[in-house]
């Protein structure tokens, strides 16, 4: 509601696997395992007829263990499947090891040197436990303040909430949109906070950057 700048009475919250009938046709919302809020939509109508939406969602093997799909009568007639990296050259690791090296990142010989900032590139909403990760091994995550206000709209344990702070000097941990991610602007942040920071170091969590086998 915060970002979409329409009416509050237009918006109609749905929750997650509880069927909601919208003109005869019973719509269910589940879990995407993507960004906070993200769901497949299962539609089913009155002649019998079931369709699935994927929109953006991370595949999971639990899937296929989910209560209301493992539950429906019969097969889903249609499915609408997001094939953004469908194509094989996106051979991604799993989530939880690009997790994984994050937190290492900031435990490591690099996280030292107390000259280094460290930026993560993020949308309007996602990527939040890559940072929030980075904030349990260091202490504390710098967040603009119009981004501290969207997050503070997710369901975050009080633990994470604590983490954030709209202070830049509290962290040389820095949350910035996926676009200050580049060589010009992290320059341009050098040049900036000179005699603060000597080195910079950019994470830009996003498929797109990705290429299987890259180092």
């Amino acid at each position: 509601r915060l970002r979409l700048g329409v009416s509050a009475d237009v918006i109609v919250e749905l929750p997650f696997n509880t069927p909601v009938e919208v003109r005869g046709v019973k719509v269910t919302v589940l879990d995407a395992n993507h960004c906070p809020g993200a769901g497949l939509f299962l539609f089913e109508l009155p002649n019998g007829q079931r369709h699935l939406h994927t929109g953006d969602f991370r595949f999971h093997p639990r899937f296929a263990l989910c209560p209301v799909l493992s539950s429906l009568p019969g097969a889903i007639h249609t499915l609408f499947l997001d094939t953004t990296y469908c194509s094989p050259e996106h051979d991604f690791p799993p989530q939880a090891d690009a997790v994984k090296f994050v937190g290492d990142l900031v435990q490591s010989n690099a996280f030292a040197n107390s000259k280094t900032l460290f930026l993560f590139g993020t949308y309007t909403i996602g990527k939040e436990e890559i940072f929030l990760t980075a904030g349990r091994a260091a202490g504390k995550v710098y967040v603009h303040p119009a981004k501290k206000k969207i997050l503070e709209c997710i369901e975050l344990s009080p633990s994470d909430k604590a983490l954030l702070t709209t202070e830049a000097t509290a962290s040389r941990l820095h949350v910035v949109p996926m676009g200050c991610i580049s060589f010009k602007h992290m320059a341009l942040l050098l040049k900036m906070n000179r005699g603060r920071y000597q080195t910079v170091v950019g994470i830009r969590p996003t498929g797109w950057t990705f290429a299987g086998g890259a180092t």
